[in-house]
C-alpha cells in the first residue's frame, strides 16, 4: 500500500498508536505504550507529545501498580518507562526542528538554496519538501514554522498565496503533477509586511534513468514591476 497524502500516513500512524495503547492495556505492558508517544511526537508535533508523556506515565503507573510487582518493583519500572518516554520525546523534537533546519540552512552541496529566486522543492507527489532561506525571509516565517505548515497539509502554502489566485495555481499544480509537464504559473504571493507582489512560479520534474518523477524543482521570480509596466502601457494604449 503505497501512501501518497500527509492525512493519510497521519490516519495509518494514529491507527497504530491506538492499537498499541490497547495492546499496552490488554497485556499490561506499559512499554508498548512508548510507540504511541513516538507517533504523537511526530504526527502531532513535540508540545503535544510532552502532553502524551505525561498521559503515557499516567496510564503505566495505573498498569504496573494492578501487577503485583510490589510497590519498590513497580515504582522502579515506572521510573524506567518515564525516563524512556522523555528521552524518546527530546530525541523526536530535536529532530523534527534540526533536520529541517540544516537542510534549509546548512546542506553544503547544491540544492534549493542555489536555486535563483525564492527556490523550492517538492516531492513526487507535489507535496512541498523543502525552501530556500530567501522564500522563508519573503514571506516571514521560520524554518520550525514552516517545518510545521508543511506537516499541516499537503498544500497548506497556499495561505501565502492570494485568495484570488489559489483555484487557478492549483488547477495549473495538478494538471503537471498528473502529465509531468513543467508548470509555469503566475500568481500574487504575500510578503512579510503583508503586501502582495505579482510571481512567476517555474518548475520542473526531475526523473531518474527510468524516466519516473522523483521530485520537483523551481523558482519563484518576482515579476511585479514587469506587471506594473505592462498594465500602465495598455492604459496608454487605451487613451
Amino acid at each position: 500500500m503505497e501512501l501518497t497524502s500527509t492525512k493519510q500516513r497521519r490516519a495509518v500512524a494514529l491507527a497504530i498508536g491506538a492499537a498499541c495503547v490497547l495492546l499496552a492495556l490488554f497485556v499490561y505492558e506499559p512499554y508498548v505504550l512508548l510507540v504511541a508517544v513516538a507517533v504523537i511526537c511526530i504526527c502531532i508535533g513535540w508540545e503535544a507529545g510532552l502532553a502524551a508523556v505525561a498521559a503515557a506515565g499516567l496510564l503505566s503507573c495505573m498498569i504496573l501498580f494492578s501487577l503485583e510487582l510490589g510497590a519498590t518493583g513497580g515504582a522502579v519500572r515506572l521510573a524506567v518507562f518515564v525516563v524512556a518516554a522523555l528521552a524518546l520525546w527530546f530525541v523526536i523534537k530535536i529532530f523534527r526542528t534540526m533536520s529541517f533546519y540544516d537542510r534549509v540552512y546548512h546542506d553544503t552541496g547544491p540544492g534549493v538554496v542555489d536555486i535563483p529566486g525564492l527556490g523550492w522543492s517538492a516531492s513526487a507527489d507535489g507535496r512541498l519538501r523543502l525552501v530556500s532561506p530567501a522564500a522563508l525571509e519573503y514571506v516571514g516565517v521560520t524554518a520550525d514554522e514552516m517545518r510545521r505548515i508543511m506537516d499541516g497539509d499537503d498544500y497548506h502554502w497556499t495561505q501565502f498565496v492570494h485568495s484570488d489566485d489559489v483555484e487557478a495555481s492549483m488547477a495549473r499544480w495538478r494538471h503537471s503533477l498528473q502529465t509531468g509537464e513543467p508548470v509555469i504559473d503566475e500568481h500574487r504571493m504575500r510578503r512579510f509586511d503583508g503586501t502582495y507582489r505579482w510571481f512567476r512560479d517555474t518548475g520542473i520534474a526531475s526523473r531518474n534513468e527510468y524516466g519516473r518523477i522523483t521530485g520537483w524543482y523551481g523558482h519563484t521570480a518576482d515579476i511585479d514591476d514587469q506587471k506594473k509596466a505592462e498594465s500602465a502601457l495598455r492604459e496608454r494604449e487605451r487613451e
